[in-house]
């Protein structure tokens, strides 16, 4: 029995195992009304530069996010340099060969000029972005194949180095496009969870 369990375990996780987005919408840390952060630390994405999480009721956007209390900004200021205000994660478990593409919600900053969003898989440009006004809008980037298992999706801040250019993203959400075939090794797997599952099921039947 125990046996068992441990092969519908292993099955379900070979069937299951894909990418995923951590903390697609900044909600961890819990930074508090009103409160921001730059460099958020703890939060599973990587902010360089003047990036960071910030709350509702914070200057970095206005009303409430498209989902939970809080949104990610980017800042392009004067002196920095372009591409060097980004926000990114380290993907794990893409499939080689297969596409993906992007959703998310932006918004400029009031009061301040927007910041266009450029959108990177690994070195893969899914395009440009620019949030239209204040309040949070959706976006789909275009697709890009996978070139290895792990690889880093970034938002990278478009603006130019005079002024001050800001934008909001939240709920940043991942597709695959068109079908996807399992990697060998998973279907390998697969197959030979599907033939051992088919002997037990035999072997309860014959006692």
């Amino acid at each position: 029995m125990k046996n068992g369990f441990v092969l519908v375990s292993m099955c379900a996780l070979a069937a299951s195992a894909q990418a995923d987005i951590v903390n697609p919408s900044f909600e961890i840390p819990a930074l508090g009304t009103g409160l921001y952060s730059y460099n958020t630390a703890g939060a599973t994405w990587v902010f360089a530069n003047h990036s960071g999480e910030a709350a509702t009721g914070s200057p970095w956007f206005t009303g409430s996010p498209p989902e939970g209390n809080q949104a990610a900004f980017l800042q392009n200021i004067q002196g920095d340099t372009l591409g060097s205000d980004s926000i990114s994660q380290g993907l794990t478990g893409l499939t080689p060969g297969t596409s993906y593409n992007f959703t998310f919600f932006a918004a400029q900053r009031p009061e301040k000029t927007v910041a266009p969003i450029t959108v990177f898989l690994g070195t893969n440009n899914l395009g440009t972005f620019t949030p239209i006004s204040t309040a949070f809008s959706s976006f789909t980037t275009s697709a890009a194949s996978a070139t290895s298992a792990n690889m880093t999706l970034s938002f990278v801040a478009a603006g130019a180095s005079t002024g001050d250019w800001d934008s909001a993203i939240d709920k940043v959400g991942m597709q695959t496009v068109g079908a996807t075939v399992p990697e060998p090794n998973n279907l390998v797997l697969l197959c030979a969870c599907v033939l051992a599952i088919g002997s037990i099921s035999y072997r309860k039947q014959r006692n």
